[in-house]
């Protein structure tokens, strides 16, 4: 699989480096790799980076994507460099999936780890 997937420990997040198209079987490893990251861990923040990736995914890629980050429960979701189709699609995903308010878009790394690591107010 040519997509990256690790836990940052400064950032205390799972981040996701998507790399070209995305397929169906690799949104399942992703989804596989995640799960086993986060465990023994206190919070469940992610930073997924979609600069390398700017096709819309395929609608079966889409469903899995949904499926599995209905599980996934993520506390707080920031997403880097996404077209605006790419933003669209997600949007769409999260209001499904009732996780519109813990998702947010950055222009930039650096702004996405500010919003993973701030305290809650």
């Amino acid at each position: 699989m040519k997509h990256k997937v690790f836990f940052d420990d400064d950032a205390g997040a799972v981040r996701l480096k998507l790399v070209g198209k995305v397929s169906a079987q690799d949104a399942t490893e992703i989804f596989l790799t995640v799960e086993d990251l986060y465990k023994d861990k206190d919070h469940r923040f992610v930073i997924t980076d979609h600069s390398e990736s700017p096709e819309v995914m395929a609608r079966e890629t889409r469903k899995v994507f949904q499926d599995e980050g209905a599980k996934a429960n993520f506390e707080k979701h920031a997403i880097v460099g996404a077209n605006p189709a790419t933003r669209m699609g997600v949007k769409i995903i999260m209001a499904v999936l009732g996780q519109l308010k813990t998702t947010k878009f950055f222009k930039t790394d650096e702004e996405a780890v500010n919003w993973i690591t701030e305290e809650e107010q």
